[in-house]
C-alpha cells in the first residue's frame, strides 16, 4: 500500500495553467526519506477540453530546474477533470522511466505538467497559493517547453498543491552475505 512521503495543501485557486504544447507548469519538491514514487496527486480543474495531460517527475539541478532524464511519467484525462475552481484532488499513478523512479531523501524533484494540445479556451489549471509556505521547493513554469524555467522562491514565492505517493525504498545490499568456501 502506497505511502504519502511529501505534500502541500492550499486551499488558493487557479495560479498556474497550462494552455499551449510548451507552457509547462511544476512544483519542485524536497523528499525528507528515500522512497520509490508511485503516483502524484495534484489539486487540478480545467477550462473547456484540455485533452491528455502528462505529469513527469524530474530531478532537479544545481540551478533549481528540471534536468536529465524523466524519473516517472503518468497522464490522465484532463476533460474529465471538474470545471468548478475549487478543483479536485487528481491521482496520478507514474510509470518509472529509463532513470528509475527512486527518490533520494534531500534531494529536489520537479513534478512537471503538461498538456500537448491545450490553448486559451482549453487549458488544466493546477491550483496553489500565494504565499510560498512550502520550505522543501517552490513553483516554477516554462513558456518554451522546458528550455528556460521561471522559479518563485524568491520576490513573488508561489507552491501548488501536490502529494507525494510512493513505496519504501532499500538500497540494494553491497554484498558480504553471500556463499564462503574454504580451500583446503
Amino acid at each position: 500500500m502506497a505511502t504519502l512521503y511529501e505534500n502541500y495543501p492550499t486551499s488558493d485557486v487557479g495560479l498556474f495553467f497550462t494552455n499551449t504544447a510548451i507552457k509547462w507548469p511544476g512544483q519542485v519538491f524536497t523528499p525528507s526519506i528515500s522512497h520509490t514514487i508511485t503516483s502524484v496527486k495534484l489539486q487540478m480543474y480545467r477550462t473547456g477540453n484540455p485533452g491528455t495531460l502528462t505529469i513527469n517527475i524530474y530531478a532537479v539541478d544545481g540551478t533549481g530546474v528540471p534536468a536529465g532524464a524523466i524519473k516517472a511519467s503518468g497522464t490522465t484525462d484532463g476533460d474529465t477533470l471538474t470545471a468548478n475552481a475549487a478543483g479536485e484532488w487528481r491521482e496520478i499513478v507514474l510509470t518509472p522511466g529509463p532513470d528509475n523512479a527512486v527518490l533520494t531523501a534531500s534531494s529536489k524533484y520537479a513534478i512537471v505538467l503538461v498538456d500537448p494540445s491545450g490553448d486559451d479556451s482549453n487549458k488544466a489549471w493546477v491550483n496553489g497559493d500565494y504565499t510560498g509556505n512550502y520550505a522543501g521547493g517552490y513553483a516554477i513554469v516554462t513558456v518554451d517547453g522546458g528550455i528556460n524555467w521561471n522559479q518563485y522562491h524568491t520576490g513573488n514565492v508561489y507552491d501548488l498543491g501536490f502529494e507525494d505517493w510512493g513505496d519504501p525504498y532499500s538500497p540494494p545490499s553491497s554484498g558480504g552475505g553471500g556463499l564462503k568456501m574454504k580451500c583446503l
